[in-house]
């Protein structure tokens, strides 16, 4: 496993496996996994209207969020069609969508088959929670120009998104696939533009509110359709 961010010649043979989840949880028969989104701040000076205060780290997580499907039916039998069965990226690469709900959806649909919803996402919570845990531990350790844009970051009091990546097993037990520092922001298609933009908004009101302004001044940026703040404090 290497950071993603050094050179590629230098890890030209490095590769990362993971173990697949089986089984999984299925919906209408299809894979899926589920891209929650969390806001950071991190710890440090923070400029407000009163001058310099330190603030301590903060971690929210958005219970706005995307169910990415497979866009093949799943199957246990061999197959030429794996990729297809098993891949839920929104955006392939190759010119494909998977279909995506939000997490209404979701809810909807454990309703439907008397699965505990609530049970589910407090264990993607603490899963985030450990995650999120684990890095302030280290921010230590880490060189010195990411520390410098850490401080910088956490100054302007602008918040970072990121995006965890969970799938379900057929228990409904999540299991982390991937961190992104970096998660598409920009809508593919309306199944996503309301989820996004709705995280993004939420995002800037909690940054306006750490530095001690009103979010009254925010209204005017509000989106279509946005269904109120969807930000939970760890």
């Amino acid at each position: 496993m290497y950071d993603s961010s050094e050179s590629a010649n230098e890890h030209e043979d490095s590769k990362l496996c993971q173990q697949i989840v089986h089984p999984p949880m299925l919906l209408n028969g299809r894979k899926f996994s589920l891209r929650v989104y969390v806001i950071y701040f991190p710890e440090g000076a923070v400029l407000t209207p009163k001058g310099k205060e330190m603030h301590g780290s903060e971690v929210y997580v958005s219970t706005e969020g995307l169910v990415k499907f497979a866009s093949a039916l799943y199957s246990d039998e061999a197959s030429n069609d794996i990729d297809n069965q098993y891949m839920t990226n929104s955006g392939r690469g190759d010119g494909r969508s998977s279909k995506q709900e939000d997490f209404l959806y979701l809810r909807n649909q454990f309703n439907e088959n008397n699965v505990d919803y609530e049970e589910m996402w407090m264990n993607i919570r603490m899963s985030i929670q450990l995650v999120m845990n684990r890095y302030s531990s280290k921010q230590q350790s880490i060189d010195g120009d990411i520390i410098c844009t850490s401080d910088n970051v956490s100054y302007f009091g602008l918040p970072k998104i990121l995006g965890f990546d969970f799938i379900l097993d057929d228990k409904t037990n999540p299991w982390l696939l991937e961190v992104n520092r970096f998660p598409g922001l920009d809508p593919r298609a309306t199944s996503d533009c309301r989820v996004k933009h709705s995280v993004q908004y939420d995002a800037w009101i909690a940054a306006t509110e750490r530095i001690g302004f009103s979010a009254e001044h925010m209204k005017k940026f509000c989106p279509q359709d946005y269904k109120g703040f969807s930000l939970e404090k760890l």
